[in-house]
């Protein structure tokens, strides 16, 4: 491994709920950006790899939704919108498919980002609060 991987693994390894989900969303558009690119340009294997990683990514997150809450239904139905989507602009290499889910997809992780810093904030708070009690 060389110090690179190393470091993106390392980097992955010590990152929060939140910045996980955040980096898998910015992959999903990054990916959608280059899928694409590749229809426009013809160039089938590029467009199919870059679809598959998407879709990877959009039923982990599936995957991973804790149906305790409310919410996890509606990002369920979504997800799977989302993956049939995909297929579509994958076998009729079309990008209206994948222009459909990509501010979808952004205006999610922008919730999500949000959330985390409101999540961050509440436990700087918290600590800061403790720590405050202990002084």
């Amino acid at each position: 491994m060389n110090p690179y991987e190393k470091y993106q693994q390392q980097m992955v390894t010590t990152m929060t709920q939140g910045e996980m989900l955040l980096k898998l969303y910015d992959e999903s558009i990054k990916q959608i950006e280059i899928a694409r690119a590749a229809i426009k340009d013809g160039k089938t294997p590029e467009m199919d790899k870059a679809i598959t990683k998407t879709e990877q990514i959009i039923r982990y997150l599936r995957k991973t939704l804790d149906f305790r809450y409310p919410i996890s239904g509606n990002l369920s139905k979504l997800y799977d919108f989302f993956c049939t989507q995909l297929v579509m602009a994958n076998v009729k290499k079309d990008v209206k498919p994948l222009d459909d889910i990509q501010p979808l997809l952004a205006e999610l992780r922008e919730t999500f980002s949000e959330c985390a810093k409101i999540d961050r904030a509440n436990r700087t708070g918290a600590a800061g609060m403790a720590m405050g009690d202990v002084v």
